[in-house]
């Protein structure tokens, strides 16, 4: 086999459906990953201050500018966690119904939307969240941040499973 051979079938094995395939896959894994590090992210920045002793940090009143700088950062990983959460919500979508439409993995990917997200409280909470800070106020405070601890616990139990 020559250089000419090996390159066209170099470009056959390309133009295939299942190189194509990977290659989708391998896109929306991007954003899939995305999600997952902005999670881990705001769920190690919330952890790290659920610890009783790192949480005294936050009320010491000669560092006020830790307070601060702390919620900054909690602001900021939350805007990325929500948004790269619609992001995936989106990305799934476009995909399925420009590779998958009308296909049983559509019908799968559906039922199971409904079935685990439909009337998920979590869910609905993610949604609002990412709405209101896009929509309303971007900055958070003290009570906006106990809800958030509160809920950190149901954050983990569905992303870490």
């Amino acid at each position: 086999m020559n250089n000419k051979d090996l390159l066209q079938l170099q470009q056959k094995i390309l133009d295939s459906e299942g190189a194509k395939c990977i290659a989708r896959k391998k896109y929306h894994n991007t954003t899939v990953g995305i999600f997952l590090k902005n999670y881990k992210e705001l769920s190690e920045a919330i952890l790290h201050f659920e610890n009783y002793k790192n949480s005294l940090e936050l009320f010491d009143q000669n560092k006020p500018e830790g307070r601060e700088k702390y919620y900054n950062e909690i602001t900021r990983l939350l805007h990325n966690f929500l948004a790269s959460a619609k992001t995936l919500i989106e990305h799934t979508r476009i995909f399925l119904k420009k590779y998958y439409l009308n296909t049983k993995i559509c019908e799968r990917y559906k039922e199971k939307v409904k079935k685990e997200f439909e009337d998920d409280e979590l869910s609905r909470f993610i949604q609002d969240l990412r709405n209101y800070i896009l929509h309303r106020r971007f900055a958070i405070y003290w009570n906006d941040f106990k809800t958030l601890i509160g809920n950190s616990s149901l954050l983990r139990q569905r992303f870490d499973a």
